[in-house]
């Protein structure tokens, strides 16, 4: 018979499930745009961001899942995993603002569609890398004050989602 705690990291793993399939329609509407918004190519040529940049947040977010995978396997200590995931993911949001500022420049005008299409699918994901955060550092919070083991599952299946749209948003902003 499972107990209160199986029965609720279960709960979690499935909530998590749910929540991911869910906002993958979200990012599939606007990445659908985007490559609709694309046939205009003169006017994406002149706003590709940087590829140097977008490995460097690629390596970013690779770093918080790998943290979160290692971290799932230990037996008791997850705290310095869950601290890498934060320092990554907090430089993955600066690394985006610096982008935004450097593409925009001081005034942040949206010039082009392209601008427009990069800006709202970044921002999008990048809300998505910032509710991650709280939610490593409200699992660090928990590890800290309590000792009990936070719910790595449900943390690492949502960062791999995080992920696995950055790959996307890389490809066709980045690579194209």
């Amino acid at each position: 018979m499972a107990t209160a705690v199986q029965r609720a990291h279960t709960s979690a793993l499935v909530g998590t499930w749910v929540f991911v399939l869910s906002d993958a329609v979200g990012f599939v509407a606007l990445l659908s745009t985007m490559a609709a918004l694309r046939s205009d190519s003169a006017a994406f040529a002149s706003a590709s961001p940087s590829v140097a940049m977008g490995l460097i947040a690629t390596g970013l977010l690779v770093c918080i899942s790998i943290s979160l995978a290692v971290g799932g396997r230990t037996a008791k200590a997850v705290w310095p995993w869950l601290g890498i995931g934060i320092v990554a993911s907090v430089g993955f949001c600066g690394l985006q603002y610096w982008e935004y500022k450097d593409m925009l420049g001081a005034s942040f005008v949206l010039t082009s569609p392209a601008q427009e299409s990069f800006v709202v699918v970044t921002a999008y994901h990048l809300f998505h890398v910032a509710v991650g955060a709280l939610a490593l550092l409200w699992a660090l919070s928990r590890q800290l004050l309590t000792g009990a083991k936070p719910p790595v599952g449900p943390l690492s299946i949502y960062w791999h989602f995080v992920d696995a749209l950055w790959l996307f948003i890389f490809g066709f902003f980045y690579l194209l």
